[in-house]
């Protein structure tokens, strides 16, 4: 179970991005408190391609190419745009669309949530933007 945090440690934005900078300028000003991150969820699919995901595959792509452009056109307000990709991870999605060989290689969904803190708490810390998960395999 995850521990809690204060909302000044974690938080979340979910918001509608739209075609040019202006806006981007603005949520940025808007933006308050001790650090001042935005934390995507990608995939190993944000870096590489896979038979029969093409789609899925652009997307993340995509989400990769934005977040990049977002780090640079924010990083003058002081907020930093992460993005962390994971590769097999267990959730029902993968699941019901990959055979699971062997259970010990899937990322479980608490990992990837313990990383998004650890990027939140740093930020300030470092030029951390970009941060793949994968599983050692043995």
């Amino acid at each position: 179970m995850a521990e809690a945090f204060a909302d000044e440690e974690v938080r979340l934005v979910l918001c509608g991005l739209p075609a040019d900078g202006d806006r981007l300028d603005q949520i940025a000003s808007e933006m308050t408190g001790r650090a001042k991150e935005i934390i995507t969820i990608a995939s190993s699919s944000a870096y590489f391609g896979y038979a029969g995901t093409s789609v899925y595959c652009a997307s993340k792509h995509g989400l990769l190419g934005l977040c990049r452009s977002m780090h640079e056109e924010l990083r003058p307000f002081g907020v930093r745009v992460s993005v962390i990709a994971p590769s097999d991870t267990d959730t029902p999605g993968y699941r019901a669309y990959f055979t699971v060989k062997d259970e010990s290689n899937l990322i479980q969904p608490e990992e990837l949530a313990r990383t998004a803190v650890f990027l939140a708490r740093s930020c300030g810390q470092g030029p951390l933007t970009e941060v793949r998960v994968t599983r050692m395999r043995g």
